[in-house]
């Protein structure tokens, strides 16, 4: 089975900049509206149609970059992700608080 990789916050930012990511954000709605890197999709996977959403909004051959708050939550969504057959599947370490670049309040 395919992994995801983790990436540090410089080559994330490289990755959602330079190539085709698109960037899931998989922390609660609520913590969603405090900030959130711009143009992030936000889909809470703690919510038991987490799989349904992604699928609805991405097609399997998409490359997902995905955070939460502290990195536990989305290498959780990371490997439901895989499962589900996404092979372009990057994960932030240490989560929006590690993050250095631009938040939407």
């Amino acid at each position: 089975m395919d992994k995801f990789i983790t990436v540090d916050d410089r080559k994330f930012q490289d990755l959602i900049n330079e190539c085709d990511y698109k960037l899931l954000d998989v922390r609660r709605p609520d913590e969603f509206a405090e900030g959130h890197l711009p143009n992030a999709v936000n889909i809470d996977v703690e919510n038991p149609l987490f799989d349904e959403k992604v699928k609805s909004m991405f097609p399997p051959d998409s490359k997902l970059a995905v955070y939460c708050r502290s990195g536990r939550r989305s290498a959780l969504a990371s490997e439901k992700l895989v499962k589900d057959g996404y092979k372009g599947v990057v994960d932030l370490v240490g989560g929006i608080l590690g993050w250095t670049g631009p938040v939407v309040r």
